[in-house]
């Protein structure tokens, strides 16, 4: 990349840096502070807001994008303390977030296992933070990984992956990181509505997803067709620029777009939600010789739910089930069943099912959803 004659923006100081490599400078020194623009990602269940994307703007003047300037910064060897420095100025962000919505900041993998980016494990508390890794090296050259976004999990972390299906994000890598949301590439979303193979294609992506217990995010949607068709197929979570661009403060779900989506889940052969067939379970944080009377499911603080059970009143009787399927309170039934029965080991195995800020909320027994979905068809 050449470095250099690229016009850029003044400094706080009034100089303006002769270069792209000044530029860079710039911001790894402090000289230029990054700024954080916020684009809405959308439950397309609810329908509402469930959080923001935090998009780094590098250049105050606007003439050169992020990338470009993160990318020279890598050419320069300064990558991962300028993807740091964007980090925690987008977590300086949370505090203007509208009600509970979690924030995701963008990270290569490699900036995840510098030593810079240990200003952003070593904060207090990482609730509510979806980090999304980036494609920039294949997972066989970072050994670590793994045990590092375990750690990044027992702080309180989400772990998305960006662009699936394109370049890094391939299935081999899903297996690997196992990651709670997975965005499908924009590339597969455009002109989904009019593409026949890309609509099954997604519906299929979605149901691997479901086998892995992770959330599909459709990336890139801009027209109302492709938001019919994604929602049509069951994909919980949208972007794009249909729903809002990137700017400086949050903005709420626009009152027209969420009357449509209403509109367009209406057709649905069963309106019913998982949050209207919760039996009630009580969330512990370690298991116990006795386990408590009744459901129960075990979820440290900040980690999705590891395991549910039962224990009947007169103790004799116990029942244990690993990784469950775990899905939100506003998932239509009919979305609940598809992520159930792809799940050859455990199709018929009891349903945990979260709220807005993921914390487990209780248990869907299969046999009660299927009742209930036939009802809806006949």
């Amino acid at each position: 990349m050449d470095l250099q004659g690229v016009g850029c923006a003044d400094r706080s100081d009034g100089v303006r840096p002769r270069s792209l490599a000044d530029l860079v400078d710039d911001l790894v020194t402090g000289r230029i502070a990054p700024r954080t623009h916020l684009q809405p990602i959308v439950n397309l269940h609810g329908p509402r807001i469930a959080g923001y994307e935090a998009l780094a703007r590098l250049d105050p003047m606007g003439r050169i994008g992020p990338d470009r300037v993160i990318a020279a910064a890598w050419d320069l060897g300064v990558g991962a303390e300028l993807e740091t420095l964007c980090a925690l100025a987008a977590l300086e962000r949370r505090a203007d977030l509208l009600g509970e919505h979690f924030l995701a900041i963008n990270v290569s993998p490699v900036t995840l296992e510098s030593r810079a980016f240990e200003a952003v494990v070593g904060l207090p508390s990482l609730q509510g933070l979806v980090i999304e890794l980036t494609e920039h090296v294949p997972l066989h050259d970072l050994p670590d990984l793994p045990a590092r976004l375990d750690l990044l999990r027992e702080r309180g972390a989400i772990i998305a992956m960006d662009d699936a299906g394109a370049g890094y994000a391939g299935l081999a890598a899903l297996l690997v990181v196992r990651p709670e949301i997975v965005k499908l590439d924009r590339g597969l979303v455009n002109g989904i509505d009019r593409d026949a193979a890309r609509s099954r294609l997604a519906s299929a992506f979605g149901a691997f997803l479901g086998e892995l217990d992770a959330w599909l995010l459709a990336e890139g949607v801009e027209t109302y067709g492709e938001l019919e068709e994604i929602v049509r197929i069951g994909i919980p979570l949208a972007q794009g620029y249909l729903f809002g661009r990137p700017s400086p403060e949050p903005i709420d779900l626009d009152q027209v777009l969420r009357e449509r989506l209403m509109h367009v889940h209406r057709p649905r052969s069963n309106d019913s939600c998982a949050g209207e067939y919760l039996e009630p379970a009580e969330r512990i944080g370690a298991l116990a010789d006795a386990p408590p009377t009744g459901w129960w499911v075990l979820q440290p603080t900040g980690r999705k739910p590891l395991a549910v059970g039962c224990c009947w009143s007169n103790g004799e009787r116990r029942q244990r089930w690993e990784r469950p399927l775990v899905v939100h309170e506003e998932d239509p039934l009919d979305v609940l069943l598809q992520r159930a029965l792809v799940r050859d080991d455990g199709a018929l195995e009891p349903i945990v099912v979260v709220d807005a800020d993921g914390a487990a909320c209780g248990v869907v027994k299969p046999s009660r959803v299927v009742r209930c979905v036939l009802d809806g068809r006949r």
